[in-house]
């Protein structure tokens, strides 16, 4: 079964997420509703199979939350964000980091999210 961890400050999109995830796979899923949950969590779980972040979040955002997996487990990691606000120098390293890597621009319609998903697992699994 996989392990996936949610991370948003808007929990109707957690639990959207949620709801597409119970739809399509078996899978544990875990849930933070800021930065510096989502990092605890990296840090009490050692088997998280992906994470899926949201970039702007009060206080921690997105990046901090990557930088933390990068320096704990370097766990696949899909990036939710809605403007052009990654920088050059932060997708490359991003991307470079982990080749399951993604950059999911918002607004997402549920069948890519999922297309996503199943492309980084699926990549995950043939590696």
């Amino acid at each position: 079964m996989k392990k996936i961890l949610i991370i948003d400050d808007e929990i109707e999109i957690v639990e959207l997420i949620e709801t597409l995830l119970e739809m399509e796979y078996e899978a544990e899923i875990i849930k933070a509703n800021d930065g510096k949950e989502g990092i605890d969590k990296i840090k009490s779980f050692n088997d998280i199979d992906l994470i899926i972040s949201d970039v702007n979040m009060p206080e921690v955002g997105g990046r901090e939350v990557f930088q933390s997996n990068l320096e704990n487990k370097n766990t696949a990691f899909i990036i939710m964000t809605g403007s052009d606000d990654l920088e050059v120098e932060f997708v490359e390293k991003f991307s470079n980091a982990n080749p399951h890597n993604r950059v999911l621009p918002k607004p997402w319609k549920p069948e890519h999210l999922l297309q996503v998903i199943s492309d980084v697992l699926e990549d995950k699994i043939s590696a």
